[in-house]
């Protein structure tokens, strides 16, 4: 048989003014006095997870990223499992901290607030939800929610801790600042003038490696822009589609003696770069880099024109075929053609070139030749075609200029031209000046050099963007294809230029080059290293599940706390609703035991209205009394 409780042992539900000391004011020292046991314990390490939670993202968020040491970063690399491992370890410690101090705390609620009236149903939702248990009560549809939201929130704090706690890999943006050749300044034009800078200008082209990285540098910006990848090496370095006529930023000095003799290194051209978090210059392990440089290039037009002795310019032609070699001795038997001899030349306002070349062949020689005139306004070049290189004579313009060019540099070996600025207020024309001379130059040279007894290396390049292109577009194709072809050298030729002055050992500037020959370059370092960076917008939430429960729980606490602040401690402080002994043996002391009639539908449901209260009975302790 159930206990009621009368009128007078029922401890009314205290209203806010119980909280308040006798002189009328707010009875603030008790309900912190009532905070010191366990619903301080509760509330204190809420918080400080929180805090660390908080200032963790905080931190990040401020400074973008957050590396580990080098020494670290390099472990952590190495041994992802284990750091896998031990990230998930904490991330579960922490979480299961949260989550207990919340059932914890709920728990322990439960018992101040059954010093009022509680249905049992709300009795044993709560319970559920303080052991983090899903309330399935299609009656109770408000309990079943926030259970629902609790035991999702409390169950994903470990994979919202383990995204906050795991270092990954991160880049780290350092500013770098240097100098380099500055290609506008006029005492360049007076060297030039004297002679001091002709084995830059005249003999570099000649040699092999920048012979054979000349063509390949024509090639890939024709094919780049008929839309093929193309990349070549430029003193071993990769460049994709152009150098741009800029010469390569690196960190340490660069050994360029088996390119130029008595060069021994370009010395680094970045000075400035500052390097965080304890990682030394050596050990960067740099991922990218972009820089601002000064670059070189030169706008092309070209167009077919009819050119004789008679015209202007005009353009002279040699050619002498000598058939008699080929009938005497073993000759005889090789098949050969005739070899013949042909030269042009061109007079022209300015300096003007000829060239010659011996071609073998059964019928027609096949040979490309060119010619250059200037520089006055600009150069000209001149291409005669002849045998399989069945083009019209050919007049190119070329106009020198100075840019400023983006760098995008792929990885510490590999440069990657990410654009081009030309416009008015970053490109100024240099039409008279060394890299324009060194342009025409290495075009020239280039021509020549590609001729071979039986065909010409050039035009089979350019023949080979050709082969699928309409017979009505072949003229305009070809000529676009020329354009790029003679940009793309003479870019490649501005970059041999400013490495064959910046090398150390080789005059004329065997000590380095002079500060006021030099123009400021600037950009970022891209860093791989191991450590934490900012959450993206989406990631954010990653937080919010934890402060949740922990924001559940302290209010849970300091509302229960709150309301029975004035109440006298008794031994019901020490019933715990979670522990189902507990409940047994309380229900036992009130003698609930008629409250439920079976466990059908109906019995369940009309047990669940019964409304009880937590008393101490003398002698038996803690007892759920039916009111």
């Amino acid at each position: 048989m159930s206990r009621s409780v009368d009128s007078d042992a029922y401890t009314k539900p205290l209203h806010p003014s119980a909280l308040q000391d006798r002189s009328g004011g707010f009875g603030i020292r008790t309900f912190l006095r009532k905070l010191l046991g366990w619903p301080g314990m509760v509330i204190c390490f809420q918080v400080l997870l929180q805090v660390g939670a908080w200032s963790s993202f905080a931190v990040v968020e401020a400074r973008g990223s957050v590396a580990l040491p080098y020494s670290s970063a390099v472990w952590v690399k190495a041994n992802p499992r284990t750091v896998t491992l031990i990230s998930t370890l904490i991330s579960t410690i922490l979480a299961s901290c949260s989550s207990y101090l919340f059932s914890f705390g709920v728990s322990r609620s439960i018992g101040l607030y059954l010093r009022r009236p509680m249905s049992l149903a709300a009795l044993v939702s709560t319970v559920r939800i303080s052991t983090r248990t899903l309330v399935l009560n299609p009656r109770r549809w408000k309990w079943s929610a926030i259970s629902i939201l609790l035991v999702i929130f409390t169950g994903v704090q470990t994979s919202g801790w383990s995204t906050l706690i795991t270092p990954a890999v991160i880049v780290i943006e350092i500013p770098v600042s240097g100098s380099e050749l500055d290609l506008t300044t006029p005492v360049l034009r007076e060297m030039m003038n004297s002679g001091a800078l002709d084995d830059c200008i005249y003999n570099s082209s000649l040699s092999t490696p920048f012979f054979v990285g000349s063509m390949e540098s024509g090639h890939a910006l024709s094919a780049s822009s008929r839309g093929y990848s193309a990349f070549f090496t430029l003193m071993d370095l990769n460049f994709n589609i152009s150098t741009a006529g800029i010469l390569p930023a690196t960190l340490t000095d660069f050994d360029v003696s088996p390119w130029f003799s008595n060069s021994t290194v370009i010395p680094s051209a970045i000075q400035g770069a500052d390097l965080r978090q304890g990682v030394e210059r050596q050990d960067i392990p740099m991922c990218g880099k972009l820089m601002w440089h000064e670059g070189f290039s030169a706008d092309v037009i070209c167009k077919f024109q009819d050119l004789t002795n008679d015209t202007s310019p005009p353009l002279r032609g040699l050619t002498d075929t000598v058939t008699e070699w080929k009938k005497t001795g073993d000759a005889s038997n090789l098949g050969l053609g005739d070899v013949t001899f042909t030269d042009i030349a061109t007079l022209c306002i300015g300096n003007a070139t000829l060239i010659y070349s011996y071609t073998i062949s059964m019928h027609e020689p096949n040979y490309i030749l060119m010619v250059a005139c200037g520089p006055v306004d600009n150069y000209t070049l001149i291409f005669n075609f002849a045998g399989i290189y069945e083009w019209p004579t050919t007049v190119c313009t070329l106009s020198p200029k100075i840019t400023k060019v983006y760098v995008e540099y792929s990885d510490p070996t590999s440069v990657a031209i990410s654009s081009t600025a030309t416009f008015s207020d970053a490109a100024s024309p240099d039409p008279d000046g060394p890299t324009g001379l060194t342009a025409a130059v290495t075009m020239y040279n280039m021509v020549f050099l590609a001729q071979t007894a039986e065909s010409n290396i050039m035009g089979d390049l350019i023949d080979s963007l050709l082969f699928d292109v309409a017979d009505d577009n072949l003229n305009q194709s070809f000529l676009a294809a020329m354009e790029d072809y003679i940009q793309g050298v003479s870019e490649y030729s501005g970059s041999v230029f400013r490495a064959c002055l910046s090398g150390n050992g080789r005059p004329p500037f065997a000590d380095g080059l002079p500060g006021d020959l030099t123009v400021p370059t600037s950009g970022t370092i891209f860093t791989q290293t191991m450590g934490w960076t900012r959450l993206s917008a989406r990631s954010t939430w990653v937080l919010v599940p934890g402060t949740l429960v922990a924001l559940t729980t302290i209010i849970v606490v300091v509302v229960a706390v709150a309301q029975h602040a004035g109440d006298p401690p008794t031994r019901r402080d020490l019933f715990n609703p979670s522990d189902a002994m507990h409940l047994v043996a309380a229900a036992a002391a009130g003698g609930l035991s008629d409250v439920f009639t079976g466990t059908s539908e109906e019995a369940i449901k009309d047990g669940e209205r019964v409304t009880v209260v937590l008393r101490s009975i003398p002698g038996q302790g803690a007892a759920l009394i039916r009111t």
